[in-house]
């Protein structure tokens, strides 16, 4: 019933104690029969805080060797398309007319970025094609802790190890389309993130106690 699935989606978010943060994200996609086929990663950032340290893509087909994509597919515009009066940009990759029936295409973008948050939204499924497998890894310094919750699904507790957290679902199945319905990002499962130092929670309750 689908012309194309999404046979890995994952992202990992790597953080340091002075705020910087590098997220490495990385897509495959598989296309399943001879419908139109358009796809692509793409990666939204903001040019005052951050940058698209690395982006690359490639195709593999039925029976045939991997071709990576060259540089001249990628391609960068404004996000103001999306949203008025904005700085943000948009940089992507595409696949073009490479991939045949059967066969792959595969990305990965690398995002730098500095900032004071420390909250992290991820969509496990962001489009109407079946997700085979979504992860998100959070990698934090020692000493920090961190907690997340999962909307429109059911609970899921993160594997931990180290420094490490990962949250992951399986099968997710295509959106079917109904009339009148709300945004596929307003019904699909998503994950939001807080990460934080232990050692400022316990600097702040020292001083609240203090006052």
């Amino acid at each position: 019933r689908v012309s194309t699935a999404v046979m890995l989606f994952e992202e990992t978010l790597a953080v340091d104690a002075e705020g910087k943060r590098v997220i490495t994200e990385r897509g495959v996609i598989k296309r399943l029969t001879s419908d139109a086929f358009r796809a692509a990663g793409s990666r939204t950032y903001d040019p005052r805080s951050g940058k698209i340290r690395d982006i690359r893509a490639w195709v593999v087909n039925p029976g045939g060797k991997d071709v990576r994509i060259g540089k001249e597919r990628v391609v960068e515009r404004s996000a103001a398309d999306r949203e008025e009066y904005t700085e943000m940009r948009v940089k992507a990759i595409g696949a073009g007319e490479d991939v045949q029936p059967g066969g792959v295409f595969a990305y990965e973008i690398v995002e730098e970025e500095k900032t004071v948050f420390t909250t992290y939204p991820f969509h496990f499924q962001t489009t109407s094609a079946p997700v085979l497998e979504a992860r998100f890894t959070l990698q934090i310094p020692p000493a920090w802790e961190a907690s997340g919750i999962v909307f429109h699904h059911a609970v899921v507790a993160p594997s931990i190890t180290g420094n490490t957290h990962t949250w992951e679902l399986k099968n997710l199945p295509p959106v079917e389309p109904e009339a009148h319905m709300p945004h596929y990002r307003n019904v699909l499962p998503w994950l939001g993130v807080t990460y934080f130092s232990s050692g400022g929670v316990r600097r702040l309750e020292k001083w609240s106690h203090v006052s």
